[in-house]
Parts: C-alpha cells; sequence; structure tokens
C-alpha cells in the first residue's frame, strides 16, 4: 500500500518540480542562496506537500475517467481505497501549509492560495469543457510563482 501512495502522489513530477526550487533561488540570489538555506528547505517540503495533494485529491475526482483512460493508476486498480486517497490528499496539503507557514506570512499566503487553486481546478476540471486550457495553463503559472524564492525569508 505504502509504494501504491508513493505512486498517487506522482513523484517523477512532483519531485523535478521541487527540485527546480532551489536553482531558482540561486540564480535570484546571484549563486548565493545560502542566505535562506533553512527556510529553502522547507519551502521545498512544502511545495512538494501541497504538489503530491493535489495529484492524490486530482485521482481521487478522476477515478471514473481514469477507470477508462488510465487503468493502471491505483485508484482504478483498487490499490488503495478512495477514502484513503482522499484522507491522504488532505493531509499533505495541512503539512504543506504547516510547512509554509515556516517560511513566513508572504510563502504561506501564496502556497495557500496554489493549494486552493489545485484543489479547485481538481474538484471542477472536468466541467469547464474549453476553459480547461487556460485553467491547466493558469495553474502551470500560479506553481512557478509559487516557488519565488524571496516570498520564503527565515
Amino acid at each position: 500500500m505504502i509504494r501504491s501512495l508513493i505512486r498517487l502522489t506522482r513523484p517523477y513530477y512532483t519531485v523535478p518540480l521541487t527540485a527546480g526550487l532551489p536553482v531558482i533561488a540561486a540564480y535570484v540570489a546571484g549563486g548565493r542562496p545560502n542566505a535562506a538555506e533553512g527556510s529553502l528547505l522547507w519551502a521545498m517540503a512544502a511545495l512538494w506537500s501541497v504538489l503530491s495533494a493535489a495529484y492524490a485529491l486530482n485521482d481521487y475526482c478522476d477515478i471514473r475517467f481514469d477507470a477508462v483512460n488510465s487503468p493502471h493508476r491505483p485508484l482504478p486498480d483498487k490499490e488503495i481505497a478512495p477514502g484513503i486517497a482522499l484522507a491522504a490528499s488532505g493531509g499533505l496539503f495541512a503539512a504543506g501549509l504547516a510547512l509554509a507557514s515556516l517560511c513566513g506570512l508572504p510563502f504561506f499566503l501564496l502556497l495557500t492560495l496554489v493549494a486552493v487553486g489545485l484543489a479547485a481546478y481538481d474538484v471542477y476540471s472536468k466541467r469547464l469543457g474549453l476553459l480547461k486550457r487556460p485553467a491547466c495553463s493558469t495553474r502551470s503559472r500560479a506553481c512557478r510563482v509559487s516557488s519565488r524564492p524571496g516570498a520564503c525569508r527565515p
């Protein structure tokens, strides 16, 4: 079940996205990211948690579609019960926002906004019709903005 929970969070997407945060921080800091090293680690953990929560929630919300289009995913394949996926998503969202609070109010508020946007997208995306592509673009842009190093202060 642990392996299935890990698959639910799609680490092949969340880890590279999260790993980009210190690269961006180093670039913005002119190659000197050590000034915010501790808060940067908390920010990375917070970002990973929120992104992972969004993927788990997406699988929960799309279980009917995934049963047809991606039957190998953990929920349609019945490797994980839907309630466990939903609980994992809620726990990861809560953990991510708790970790973001360690980075200061601006980062916490920004990541909260991203988390709400991701959750809303997951819940409503199948009903958006022609607006789905712009919503995807907005969601992607919001994730990049949330990794803004200046938003995380020790």
